[in-house]
C-alpha cells in the first residue's frame, strides 16, 4: 500500500507522471525517489547517491514515516566538514544535522590519515557525501585539500573575506579556531560554494615562481629606497649594496625557472604567445596572469 503524501524527486527535479510508474514502485523508471513530505507544499529532495550502499530507498522511507531517520539526512543532503588551517595543525568541525563534532589534528601526512579515521568513526551513513570547505591560506591548506580529493571528498576553498562576512551576518563575535572551523562549517552549508581542483604541479610550481620573484622585488624596492635616504654609516651602505646585488641574482634565477616551466609545457608557451599579443603586455605580465589564472582560456 503506498504512503499518503509522497512526491517523486531527484537531484534535478519533481516527477510529473510522465515517467508512468506504478504508485506501488518504491523507484520509477526514470530514478526519482520517492519520499513522503513532511510539511505541506514542501518535498524533501534526497541525494540518490547519499542513500546508495544501505540500498534500500524502502527501507528509507519507511524510517522516515516512522520519525526514525535523523533529521540530519533530511535537512542538509550532506555531512559537512568545515576546517580552520594552521600551519602546525588544523581544527575540525563535523556537521550533521544540528549536531557538531569538534577534533585538531597535526598539518602533516599522520594527521590527514587520522582525520580519516576520525571521519570514519563519528559519521552514521559512511555512504554519504561529505562536502569539506576551508579558507585559502596559501600553502598551508593545499596539501589537505589535495589529500581529501585524492580521496573523493568534495572540497571547496574559498576566499576567508566570504566566511567572515558570513560571520558578521550571525553577529559572530568570539574568535577561536574553534569557533572558526565550526563557522566555516555552516557557511559552506549555507552557501553550497563550488569544488575546488587541484591545480597540475606544474602550474602549482609556475604560481610558486612567480609569487617569490614578486616578493624578491618587493624587497629590492624596499633596499632601494632605503640606499636612496642614505646613511652615515659606511657599513649599512655597503650591506645594502650587497644585499641588492644579491637580490638581483635571485631574482634572475627565479626568472630563468618560470621560462624553463613555461617553454616545458606547449598549453603554457601558446598562452603566453597570445597574451605578449595583447598591447602592454610584457614577459611578467602575461606569466602573472597564467600563473595566477590557470583557466583563463576557459
Amino acid at each position: 500500500m503506498p504512503l499518503r503524501g509522497i512526491s517523486l524527486v531527484s537531484r534535478v527535479g519533481v516527477c510529473d507522471g510522465h515517467c508512468r510508474h506504478s504508485a506501488g514502485e518504491p523507484v520509477c523508471p526514470l530514478g526519482f525517489v520517492p519520499v513522503p513530505e513532511i510539511r505541506p507544499r514542501r518535498t524533501i529532495r534526497l541525494w540518490l547517491n547519499g542513500i546508495q550502499g544501505a540500498g534500500t530507498p524502502d527501507s528509507l522511507i519507511t524510517r522516515v514515516a516512522t520519525g526514525a531517520e535523523p533529521s540530519n539526512r533530511l535537512g542538509g543532503f550532506m555531512d559537512i566538514l568545515g576546517i580552520d588551517i594552521a600551519r602546525i595543525k588544523f581544527d575540525v568541525a563535523l556537521l550533521i544535522g544540528n549536531r557538531v563534532r569538534h577534533s585538531t589534528f597535526s598539518n602533516t601526512e599522520a594527521g590527514f590519515e587520522q582525520l580519516l579515521i576520525w571521519l570514519a568513526r563519528h559519521r552514521p551513513d559512511p555512504d554519504a557525501p561529505l562536502h569539506a570547505c576551508m579558507e585559502a591560506t596559501g600553502n598551508w591548506g593545499l596539501d589537505l585539500a589535495a589529500f581529501l580529493h585524492s580521496r573523493r571528498i568534495r572540497v571547496s576553498v574559498v576566499n576567508p573575506a566570504r566566511i567572515k562576512a558570513y560571520g558578521d551576518s550571525e553577529l559572530a563575535r568570539n574568535k577561536t579556531d574553534k569557533l572558526d572551523a565550526a563557522l566555516t562549517a555552516r557557511f559552506c552549508r549555507a552557501q553550497t560554494p563550488p569544488a575546488w581542483t587541484p591545480p597540475a604541479p606544474h602550474l602549482r610550481e609556475l604560481r610558486e615562481l612567480v609569487r617569490r620573484c614578486d616578493a624578491l622585488k618587493a624587497t629590492r624596492v624596499q633596499e632601494l629606497n632605503r640606499q636612496k635616504a642614505g646613511f652615515a654609516s659606511p657599513a649599512v651602505a655597503a650591506s645594502i649594496a650587497a644585499h641588492l646585488a644579491w637580490l638581483d641574482v635571485q631574482i634572475k634565477a627565479v626568472m630563468d625557472a618560470v621560462r624553463s616551466v613555461v617553454a616545458a609545457d606547449p598549453v603554457l608557451s601558446k598562452n603566453l604567445a597570445l597574451l605578449r599579443g595583447i598591447t602592454g603586455f610584457g614577459e611578467i605580465s602575461a606569466t602573472i596572469v597564467m600563473a595566477e589564472l590557470p583557466n583563463i582560456a576557459e
